[in-house]
């Protein structure tokens, strides 16, 4: 959809001003109730296992504008540019063991669950460095605040591992960034693809 929006404005108004509105989500562990003191490492009940989640949010288009020479304010809504919102867990885990993923978990505050061995890795034929997976949710890291990332007892190499719970907080940082419209495609990107150039080479990658 925001591929055919934006060939369309390609073709209506070559060379025009484009301005956007993003928002850059973060899903992060929370603090405790001081905001210095982080809660205890969900992995720490682990050690020595090397384990680690981090997550990746998606940036979402608030509004655009197209117009004639002058950036005008954005506000053409989003949702026409944006797709399905989601984001990616990125674990790590000891090498051969991606089994524990069946103990690894996270809950909105809501009460969904979405457990790792369910999620479809991103990208599955990527190489990626031994033990690490990438997954994608596809749901708003927004959901997830007062969410719960859960790992469940587990035993490995026989040895038995506690379960271990730690909440998960969400924050937002708005950008706001304009351009012109230009058929020039960005390096390893298809032909086809189009890109907003700003006049000091900065690439919107929103679009």
């Amino acid at each position: 959809m925001r591929a055919a929006i934006l060939l369309l404005a390609l073709l209506v108004c070559p060379g025009c001003a484009l301005s956007v509105l993003q928002r850059q989500d973060s899903l992060k562990v929370a603090l405790g109730e001081r905001g210095t003191e982080p809660y205890v490492s969900v992995f720490k009940p682990h050690d020595p296992l090397t384990m680690s989640v981090a997550f990746g949010c998606d940036t979402r288009v608030v509004s655009a504008m197209v117009s004639l020479l002058v950036p005008l304010p954005p506000v053409i809504p989003g949702w026409l540019f944006n797709d399905k919102p989601g984001f990616f867990a990125n674990v790590q885990l000891p090498v051969g063991a991606e089994s524990l993923l069946e103990h690894m978990s996270v809950t909105t505050v809501y009460g969904d669950t979405y457990r790792f061995s369910d999620l479809k890795p991103d990208a599955p034929s990527v190489r990626r460095e031994p033990g690490r997976v990438s997954l994608r949710v596809d749901v708003s890291c927004l959901e997830f605040e007062h969410g719960v990332l859960v790992i469940d007892p587990f035993e490995y190499q026989g040895v038995r591992y506690p379960g271990s719970r730690v909440r998960l907080r969400t924050q937002s940082r708005y950008e706001f960034h304009f351009g012109y419209l230009s058929a020039e495609a960005q390096p390893g990107a298809a032909p086809a693809s189009f890109v907003a150039v700003r006049r000091d080479g900065y690439v919107a990658s929103a679009l």
